[in-house]
């Protein structure tokens, strides 16, 4: 399981940065000890699925991103194909068919 621990543990670490908080602040959010949050940063120590549930929303990132590495849908994507609004399904209907024009050239 460690081997799983030291990238996520990267990749947590390059949210907090990019999102400008410190590991006081995010273990503060997820109810955990700074000294646990630094262990699960050097990949030493994991979260448990509840606290990374929370980190992905604290982040506003998918578990697939921080346990696997896959980088996840931008969000307005993401938004777009869950929508029920006619002009935005209009929209992405013609999104697609131009992406599929475009991967036929």
């Amino acid at each position: 399981m460690n081997n799983l621990y030291a990238p996520m543990g990267r990749r947590i670490a390059n949210l907090r940065a990019k999102h400008s908080m410190t590991q006081e602040k995010l273990a503060e959010k997820l109810n955990i000890s700074i000294k646990h949050c630094s262990a699960v940063e050097r990949g030493t120590s994991g979260l448990s699925l509840e606290k990374l549930v929370i980190l992905c929303d604290i982040f506003d990132t998918t578990l697939d991103y921080v346990v696997c590495g896959r980088n996840p849908l931008p969000p307005s994507l993401e938004k777009l194909l869950l929508t029920e609004d006619p002009n935005e399904q209009k929209l992405l209907q013609e999104y697609l068919q131009l992406f599929n024009k475009i991967q036929n050239l």
